[in-house]
């Protein structure tokens, strides 16, 4: 990979570390402005927290889009799968301790979020690298994969689904077989 890129996915770490803390925020710094609850988490619930990965790394292939030219064909397919993997990896760590735990910490999840953006940058690399010359429909393929967070957030964010994933932590019932699905 080349220097110009290894730099962006470095600063693209500081900056969805950085963005994604300040996103955390946002919602409650605007008085609760529905439009802003649509890209920042308007609770404590691990769906809500991913957008704090996903929206700032949407920009991220924006601008990579931008800067990184001789990339653009291959960039946005490596964010998704960069995207997907670090929102999966923030769910499946939190899951993880809170199950061993009984409980969740916020130095867990200040880890998750950067273990998160870490495997984003990282996996975005790794299909940059290997990668050369996509298809046409493996790049619609993969930004189509990058959009589709963006309704689901946009969808649940006020109507969220009666499952674990939306719930706040803490308020989870513990139920058994089917019925954990449903409310």
């Amino acid at each position: 990979m080349d220097k110009k890129t290894r730099i962006f996915l470095a600063a693209g770490f500081a900056f969805l570390c950085i963005a994604g803390s300040l996103l955390h925020f946002f919602y409650d710094f605007t008085g609760k402005d529905p439009l802003a609850g649509l890209i920042s988490p308007v609770n404590e619930s691990p769906w809500e927290h991913l957008k704090l990965l996903y929206f700032p790394a949407l920009a991220l292939t924006v601008a990579g889009c931008l800067i990184l030219r001789e990339k653009r064909s291959v960039f946005p397919a490596a964010m998704a799968a960069g995207v997907w993997a670090g929102m999966l990896s923030i769910l499946c760590i939190f899951y993880f301790y809170t199950g061993v735990l009984g409980f969740h910490l916020l130095a867990m999840d200040l880890f998750s979020f950067a273990a998160g953006a870490a495997i984003t940058c990282l996996t975005a690399a790794r299909i940059l690298n290997r990668w050369k010359q996509p298809s046409d429909a493996a790049v619609r393929t993969a930004v189509g994969f990058l959009i589709l967070p963006l309704l689901l957030f946009f969808l649940f964010t006020y109507d969220a689904p009666p499952i674990a994933l939306f719930e706040v932590p803490g308020q989870v019932r513990i139920l058994s077989g089917a019925s954990f699905f449903v409310r």
